[in-house]
């Protein structure tokens, strides 16, 4: 019996300090894990016959589960608190419909075309602040192209950057104006626009299924298409204005350099479609963009140039003047359904 009692007295050194010890860190993990403690502690307790082995499980396994808590948490936060929806494939209309503004983009601007002479000389009449308009020189510098020439800007979004230019000048001449005069402003107008322009529809592509089917559900012609597309690209637009501005006044109070804030611009708009492409993902964007551009109203605007004698039209060119449609429509072209 005594033999009993002192084999139940005899501990190994250290004995006495550990369950104090891990009842403490068992609270830490508990508080870090929330939920998923009960199974940790459960693994850490298990019996594997050697304090040694114990020792080095309960370390390995202590800090396994806190990294991938920290991974769990980061994940949580980047999606905003919710949860990842399922790929949509794009229907036939709004293949269609990108398939619109992918040929629009693709067409050069050309002055020779009237339409689009005639688009250039609205946006200066529009922006210019009363001067005479001049086809070249460098009074378009102050509305933020680079050259002289502004055809040599929009050569990366071709006439639906002129187009998505001259709907924003129409319905939000304020913002327009507010950015060409404002001193402070390092955005240039014309610059940010066929920038953000080609951006959206690279947006639009990536997610054709979720965001293009919630945009082009209704769809029937071309210039729904592109009427659509000037809306959402305006109220991007100005939200980008926004994010842009107080991105800058952060820049600048961190101790940037205000000399450099304009070169900020490429940052801050990667950043700026990182958060609309986690919009699109788990759905908020639809609330906040696409709801407000199903109002949208059509404004005719035919930017491709008439196909020459003996000439094949131009992909969609069929299409792009208003209720006209083909007598057989191939697939994936939009028709006028009414």
């Amino acid at each position: 019996m005594a033999a009993h009692e002192g084999l139940r007295q005899r501990r190994r050194p250290g004995a006495e300090s550990r369950p104090r010890a891990q009842s403490q860190s068992d609270e830490e993990d508990d508080e870090m894990l929330g939920t998923d403690a009960p199974l940790r502690r459960t693994m850490s307790t298990a019996s594997l016959g050697n304090g040694e082995l114990r020792s080095l499980y309960r370390y390995v396994n202590h800090y396994v589960t806190r990294y991938c808590v920290r991974i769990r948490d980061i994940f949580r936060n980047f999606m905003g608190g919710r949860a990842p929806q399922p790929a949509v494939p794009p229907t036939a209309q709004t293949r269609a419909s990108l398939d619109i503004l992918d040929t629009i983009q693709k067409t050069p601007f050309n002055p020779e075309i009237p339409e689009h002479e005639a688009s250039l000389l609205e946006l200066w009449t529009i922006l210019g602040t009363g001067d005479a308009y001049e086809r070249v020189g460098a009074h378009w510098g102050r509305l933020g192209f680079q050259g002289k020439d502004p055809a040599t800007d929009f050569r990366g979004q071709g006439a639906l950057g002129l187009r998505n230019m001259l709907h924003f000048a129409r319905q939000h001449k304020e913002h327009a104006l507010g950015m060409i005069t404002d001193r402070d402003n390092v955005l240039p107008f014309a610059i940010a626009v066929i920038n953000i322009s080609a951006h959206l529809l690279i947006l639009l592509n990536t997610h054709a299924g979720r965001l293009g089917n919630s945009l082009f559900e209704f769809t029937t012609t071309s210039d729904e298409a592109l009427a659509l597309f000037d809306s959402l690209f305006s109220l991007v637009f100005i939200e980008f204005m926004d994010f842009h501005r107080h991105a800058i006044h952060a820049f600048v109070a961190s101790g940037g350099n205000a000399a450099l804030a304009v070169m900020q611009f490429n940052p801050i708009r990667a950043k700026f479609f990182d958060t609309l492409s986690r919009q699109i993902s788990d759905g908020s964007f639809m609330t906040s963009y696409v709801e407000q551009v199903s109002s949208a109203g059509i404004s005719p605007s035919p930017y491709l140039p008439a196909p020459g004698p003996g000439q094949q039209p131009v992909p969609g060119q069929e299409i792009l003047k208003p209720s006209a449609a083909p007598a057989e429509p191939a697939v994936g072209v939009l028709v006028d359904l009414n």
